[in-house]
């Protein structure tokens, strides 16, 4: 199995004019921040999302992956 089948179906649904579903838009982000997916891959998302105007859960479900990634670090 393909570790990028989420962008797969994002590209899918991008490319006949939907939008993604908060659980798709997490899936999707989440492969992007593991590095499952190519340059091109992210590029085609990116611009797909930004031809129809991106929604609020694409949006937020992007920052939540991100946050959930970040580390957090004490001040010296």
């Amino acid at each position: 199995m393909s570790q990028d089948v989420h962008m797969r179906a994002a590209l899918g649904a991008l490319a006949k004019g939907n939008s993604l579903s908060a659980g798709e838009a997490a899936a999707v982000f989440t492969e992007i921040m593991a590095g499952q997916c190519a340059p091109a891959q992210i590029g085609a998302l990116l611009m797909g999302m930004a031809q129809r105007g991106e929604t609020m859960a694409e949006i937020v479900s992007a920052v939540k992956r991100e946050i959930g990634r970040a580390s957090c670090r004490e001040r010296v």
